[in-house]
């Protein structure tokens, strides 16, 4: 018999959050593409602006934080 490595209840919970749980928000029904549109464009930014940081002569004193 196979014993898995976590308890029943951690189970029950494992299989709970296995599958997505969008939500409706304002009265619109949340979906992957609602989630991917807000999350996709804040991350290509941020890869996008450290990409061209690496064309800077000197990165540390160009860069203004």
């Amino acid at each position: 018999m196979l014993k898995l490595p976590f308890s029943s209840r951690l189970g029950t919970l494992f299989l709970e959050n296995l599958s997505p749980g969008y939500r409706v928000s304002e009265g619109v029904p949340q979906d992957f593409f609602t989630v991917f549109s807000i999350f996709f464009p804040a991350v290509a930014g941020i890869q996008a602006g450290a990409s061209i940081s690496g064309d800077l002569k000197v990165s540390e004193y160009q860069i203004q934080f």
